[in-house]
């Protein structure tokens, strides 16, 4: 049977660990051209056409982005997290601009333009929040990128016809590198790094960290719905929660890690990964060239400031009802997404395998 492929979608930010999955999941649809937009050039093999382009820069965006025609969707997952967060806000409200007006010099008759956004719309960064957390819950009283890009969206559909949306996942789980908020790259790099050298795993965390309540978003569960909200007719202009569907403390996780690396588990030990790893480059060399691995170069693919969450000592959790309420039941196991995604990071050659 012939498929007929009536849908073309651009993805913006297609190698990030959002990006990366929803390529992959319009790709396995079978309905989609697909064409994906980074700023370097595709670390991993693909069949989708890549296009480098610096979205931050208009003049470059719209002579490369123009020239893309036929584009149906949107997905638009990049990040800009420098500078404070008013220069983020006005840097990234900037870049989706940039990103729509040229795509709009162009033959393309767009239908829906997706955001991905994250739980930092209710402020979960910056202290105890309300929980679960509901997406008509106030705006935080800061400029922030989500909010700037909203608006962004909501200004341009004045006058043109498609529709938005943006999706709230809890911490994203999924294999990628240099993308600043990837859990399960942190947690392999650090604990590959603990048992060479003949540490415990220690969580690098509070004591209220290590117990407070947390909650993740697989990566291709994410990618589902980033694609579902996108082509249903009940989710359009809305924003949407969406998590694995379960709850976790890292002090009941926390062990069956250590168990994946054969190290002997530790509790907390308030201690920041950005300040005890900054120094392991030259570790993780000798590690890589002993295990033939493809990361050689430690600093440049696993941001350690991230981390700083294990130290965050309130509950962190959203409420998921509004997306099932359009049909979208999907979930998964925070503890055996973690553990997979952690198996496949040995796959790729990117962390040492357990012996």
């Amino acid at each position: 049977m012939t498929v007929v492929v009536n849908k073309k979608a651009i993805v913006i930010g297609g190698l990030g660990v959002t990006g990366r999955y929803i390529i992959s999941e319009l790709i396995s649809q079978k309905i989609w051209d697909v064409v994906g937009i980074s700023r370097s050039k595709p670390n991993v093999n693909s069949t989708v056409p890549f296009l480098s382009v610096d979205i931050n820069d208009e003049n470059q965006s719209l002579e490369v982005l123009s020239k893309i025609e036929g584009i149906t969707n949107v997905f638009y997952t990049a990040r800009d997290d420098r500078g404070d967060l008013s220069q983020q806000a006005i840097k990234n409200g900037k870049m989706l601009s940039n990103v729509i007006n040229a795509l709009q010099h162009s033959n393309n008759s767009i239908e829906h333009i997706h955001l991905m956004h994250g739980m930092k719309a209710y402020g979960n960064f910056l202290g105890p929040f309300k929980t679960p957390a509901l997406e008509t819950d106030p705006r935080i009283p800061i400029n922030l990128s989500y909010y700037a890009q909203e608006d962004v969206l909501i200004r341009l559909q004045e006058k043109v016809s498609w529709s938005w949306s943006t999706l709230r996942p809890g911490a994203v789980l999924g294999v990628t590198l240099g993308y600043s908020g990837n859990l399960i790259s942190i947690i392999g790099f650090y604990a590959s790094i603990c048992k060479y050298m003949g540490w415990p795993l220690w969580y690098p965390g509070t004591e209220a960290g290590f117990n407070a309540l947390r909650q993740t978003c697989n990566a291709e569960l994410l990618a589902k719905a980033a694609v579902w909200v996108s082509t249903k007719k009940n989710c359009v202009n809305q924003s949407f929660n969406v998590h694995n569907g379960d709850l976790f403390r890292w002090c009941d996780l926390w062990p069956q890690i250590a168990d994946f690396f054969k190290i002997k588990n530790a509790g907390p030990l308030n201690l920041r990964l950005n300040d005890l790893m900054k120094d392991k480059d030259l570790i993780w060399k000798e590690i890589a060239k002993k295990n033939d691995l493809c990361v050689v170069d430690l600093n440049n693919s696993v941001s350690w400031d991230y981390s700083n969450v294990f130290h965050n000592s309130w509950d962190s959790f959203a409420d998921s009802n509004k997306i099932k309420a359009t049909g979208f039941i999907e979930s998964a196991n925070s503890t055996e997404s973690i553990l997979k995604y952690l198996r496949q990071l040995q796959i790729e050659k990117i962390i040492p395998k357990v012996e």
